[in-house]
C-alpha cells in the first residue's frame, strides 16, 4: 500500500473515533446554557437592563435577547413607560428590537404609543421617534390609533407623511379611507406612493376571498375612485400604478372611470388605466378595448391588446387581434396581439 493511502486511512480512523465523543458530549448537555440560571437572572433585571440585552449584539448577550424580548412583552405595564422613552433612538438595532417587541405586545401598547406618537410628532430636531411609532401603530393594526395618526397628516417633513400613510394603509379599514385619499394629494410622491398603496389594501380586503370586509367596500365610494382615477395621471409612475391596482381590486364599479381615462387620459394615465381594466376582467370592456386596438400609439395598442387578452376574447375582438397581427407595423404590438390569442 502507498505511504499516502496509509496516511488517509488513519486520518478517517481517528475522525470515526472523535465522532462519538463529541456525540456524548453534546447529548450531556456541555453546550447548553442553564435556561434555569437564565430566566432566574433575568426576571432580577430592570426594563432599561433587559431592553440592553435584547437589542445588543454582543456575543455575552446572545442568548439572552430573545428570552429578554419575551419577558419585557409578558411584563408590558412595567416595561412600556421605558419603551416609549426610547422610540427616538438613533441605534439601528435598538429601533429593530424596539419595533419588533412593541408589535408583540400588539393593542396593550396602543395607547402609549400614540401618545408617544403625538409627542415625537411634535419637535422640531428629530423626526426619528414620530416615524417609529407610526410604523409600530400601523403594525399593532388598532383602529384608535387612525384619528391620532391623521392629526399630524400635515407634518412638516415628508418622511412623518409618508410614515403616517404607511401606518394608515396597514391598518386598512373604513376608518382610513378618507385620510389616505387626503393624503394622495400630497405634494411629495413617497407620501403618494404610501396612500395609494393604503387604498389598495383597503380594497384587497374588502374583496377577500375568505373573509370580506363590506365596511371597507362601502367607503370605496365613488369619491374614492375619481381621486384615485386622477392619480393615474401623477407624473411618477409608482403612484399611477399603485393608483390602478386600487381601482382594478374595486372591481367593475370602477370600470366606467378606467375606460373613460383609457379613452383620454394622457398618455401614462392610459396606459395603467388599460392594464388596470384587463384586471378587472369584466367582458363589458371588450367593446372600448378593441376600440383602442386602432389607436396611434402603438404602446397604447399593445396595452389594449393584452387587456383583451387577460379578459379572454369574444368573436368581435379575437378578430380584431387577428387583423391587428396580420397588419400592424411594430413588433411588440404583434407580439401583444399573439399572446391574447393564444
Amino acid at each position: 500500500m502507498r505511504p499516502f493511502s496509509i496516511v488517509l486511512l488513519l486520518l478517517l480512523h481517528c475522525v470515526s473515533m472523535a465522532a462519538p465523543a463529541a456525540a456524548q458530549e453534546a447529548d450531556a448537555g456541555v453546550a447548553e446554557p442553564d435556561t434555569t440560571e437564565l430566566a432566574g437572572l433575568l426576571a432580577g433585571l430592570t426594563p432599561e437592563e433587559l431592553f440592553l440585552r435584547a437589542s445588543s449584539s454582543a456575543l455575552q448577550f446572545e442568548h439572552m435577547r430573545e428570552p429578554s424580548r419575551r419577558i419585557l412583552v409578558g411584563n408590558h405595564e412595567e416595561s412600556l413607560p421605558y419603551l416609549v422613552t426610547r422610540l427616538d433612538t438613533d441605534d439601528a438595532r435598538e429601533r429593530h428590537a424596539l419595533e419588533d417587541i412593541l408589535v408583540r405586545m400588539g393593542p396593550a401598547a396602543a395607547e402609549p404609543v400614540i401618545e408617544a406618537f403625538l409627542v415625537e410628532a411634535g419637535r422640531t430636531e428629530t423626526t426619528r421617534g414620530a416615524r417609529l411609532a407610526a410604523a409600530v401603530l400601523g403594525k399593532i393594526g388598532d383602529v384608535c390609533a387612525v384619528d391620532p395618526l391623521f392629526s399630524v397628516h400635515d407634518h412638516h417633513d415628508w418622511k412623518v407623511r409618508g410614515a403616517i400613510g404607511g401606518a394608515l394603509g396597514r391598518i386598512g379599514t373604513a376608518e382610513t379611507v378618507p385620510p389616505l385619499v387626503s393624503l394622495l394629494a400630497d405634494e411629495n410622491e413617497v407620501v403618494r406612493k404610501s396612500a395609494a398603496v393604503g387604498l389598495r389594501r383597503v380594497a384587497a380586503r374588502a374583496r377577500d376571498d375568505e373573509q370580506p370586509d363590506a365596511d371597507a367596500a362601502l367607503a370605496l365610494d365613488r369619491n374614492v375612485m375619481e381621486s384615485l382615477a386622477r392619480a393615474l395621471g401623477d407624473q411618477h409612475y409608482s403612484v399611477r400604478y399603485s393608483s390602478a391596482d386600487a381601482l382594478a381590486l374595486i372591481g367593475e364599479v370602477a370600470l366606467p372611470l378606467l375606460l373613460e381615462v383609457s379613452e383620454d387620459g394622457g398618455n401614462e394615465a392610459r396606459l395603467v388605466a388599460i392594464r388596470a381594466t384587463g384586471r378587472v376582467g369584466s367582458r363589458k370592456a371588450l367593446k372600448p378595448l378593441v376600440r383602442t386596438l386602432g389607436d396611434s400609439d402603438w404602446a397604447v395598442r399593445a396595452y389594449a391588446a393584452a387587456a383583451i387578452g387577460a379578459i379572454g376574447a369574444d368573436g368581435p375582438s379575437r378578430r380584431a387581434l387577428e387583423r391587428l397581427v396580420a397588419s400592424d407595423p411594430h413588433p411588440f404590438v404583434v407580439a401583444s396581439a399573439t399572446a391574447a390569442l393564444d
